[in-house]
């Protein structure tokens, strides 16, 4: 049942068995106030540096690494595990992000994801050992895969009526802030050495600062919150969505797990395929680079695709097409158009951001945003952590590179799978709705009007 008010009162959707299926909660009328331009640009000031935030510890460490490896006396090993740390704490963080979502609005977690962010940027490089300094970097990791989570409900319930075009700004600023640190490190480290400071220490802390520009507006957010925790009668116990029996939910999971898989396997692999290929060290990091950068333009132009295409199954083959054209070339002909070969691989993951704009779009409320998060990004960053190792462990078994680009073709036949179950135009409420036997007559995907 849908029910409106005049003003600027928001329309609610509220499901006939809140047992079973969660709502958001009636905006309270000091929140209502408030509502307006300002705080809607605040929200989306703190959206953007949120999502600024969200890739600086992971993108300023490679560039320092043999620095950081003589003052910390890292192995081989810790190394290692330094780099699969990422995808294994934004994993987890879609477990634990999901579960915060449930007892915090998710204003006030974007206020601790800033500040713990800020505090482990700042303490991890003077921690003083290897072991300590993966702690604190998983801790940071997973604070900033708990920010990942949270985006997609956040944009929901600010801009209900505007998801592409702020999806595409927030996941454009991600791309920035992944680029910005990884070219600053060096130069900084550098400058600060030269006065005679500890420069990879400084370059690394710098970056805390960044993280606590963003305090100031989400203090003012967590004041007139929107994505409220999942609401339940007193004699109920917390609402736990059953997102695994929603097909729409298992396709978005399944859509966003395989393109992670891909795509971090090309970020591992692909600079070994294309030496093997007899391009020289120096060509085969360009190429990378490229394949890296080129992911910006559709993060800008996919979010407004998948609001107006009808048929999100279409735009998932195209990105499928893409992956399978640039396998095939730098299967066959790695030294031949290689920069065409890239370019098409590097234009495959666009599907990512489309994963985060139909977060939004097939969620009745912030709050189911929130849990179709977690469990979508949950599930996807376990698969890409396989991702590279097993390619690794193809490539070193069979010695060749036919059997991982094998691999790789059929996790492109999931990830085409996935674009069909998630491409009907309803949200998972529906779904979860129909799988329960609740009747429901929401179908639309939004649902909330600003």
């Amino acid at each position: 049942m849908v029910s409106r008010t005049s003003g600027s009162e928001r329309a609610q959707v509220e499901p006939e068995d809140r047992a079973i299926r969660p709502v958001q909660p009636a905006m309270p009328r000091a929140d209502r106030r408030t509502s307006g331009r300002a705080a809607l640009f605040v929200a989306l000031a703190g959206i953007v540096l949120l999502a600024l935030n969200l890739r600086g510890a992971v993108t300023a460490v490679p560039p320092l690494l043999d620095r950081m490896r003589d003052d910390l006396v890292m192995s081989a090993t810790v190394v290692g595990v330094l780099g699969s740390l990422p995808t294994l704490a934004f994993a987890g963080a879609g477990w634990v992000g999901a579960r915060l979502l449930r007892r915090f609005t998710a204003e006030r977690i974007a206020l601790g994801v800033l500040a713990l962010t800020a505090a482990g940027q700042a303490t991890r490089p003077w921690s003083g050992s290897a072991v300590a300094f993966l702690v604190l970097s998983a801790l940071t990791l997973l604070a900033m895969g708990v920010g990942n989570v949270i985006l997609p409900p956040l944009v929901k319930a600010w801009f209900p009526r505007r998801i592409g075009p702020v999806t595409a700004v927030y996941v454009a600023t991600i791309a920035t802030g992944t680029a910005i640190p990884a070219a600053l490190a060096v130069p900084v480290a550098d400058a600060v050495d030269a006065a005679g400071g500890e420069g990879w220490r400084v370059a690394l802390t710098a970056w805390a600062a960044l993280a606590l520009v963003g305090l100031p507006t989400w203090l003012v957010l967590a004041r007139i919150p929107r994505v409220l925790p999942m609401a339940q009668p007193a004699t109920q116990p917390r609402v736990r969505l059953p997102l695994h029996r929603s097909r729409v939910a298992r396709g978005l999971a399944l859509l966003f797990a395989m393109t992670g898989l891909n795509t971090y396997a090309m970020l591992t692999w692909l600079p070994e395929r294309l030496t093997d290929a007899g391009l020289s060290a120096a060509a085969a990091g360009g190429q990378l680079a490229l394949f890296a950068g080129i992911g910006a333009v559709p993060s800008l132009v996919m979010p407004l695709l998948a609001v107006r295409v009808r048929r999100v199954e279409l735009l998932v083959a195209a990105c499928v097409g893409c992956f399978v054209a640039g396998y095939l070339g730098l299967l066959l002909a790695p030294a031949t158009a290689t920069v065409a070969w890239v370019l098409l691989t590097g234009l495959g993951p666009s599907t990512f951001p489309l994963c985060l704009t139909l977060v939004g779009l097939r969620s009745a409320t912030p709050a189911t945003a929130g849990a179709l998060s977690g469990f979508a990004q949950g599930f996807g960053y376990a698969a890409a952590a396989a991702g590279p190792v097993v390619v690794g462990v193809l490539h070193d078994t069979t010695g060749g590179w036919t059997a991982p680009f094998g691999f790789l073709g059929v996790t492109l036949a999931l990830m085409l799978l996935g674009g069909v179950w998630v491409a009907p135009r309803r949200t998972v409420d529906a779904d979860l709705g129909r799988a329960t036997g609740v009747p429901d007559d929401v179908d639309r995907p939004d649902t909330l009007v600003e």
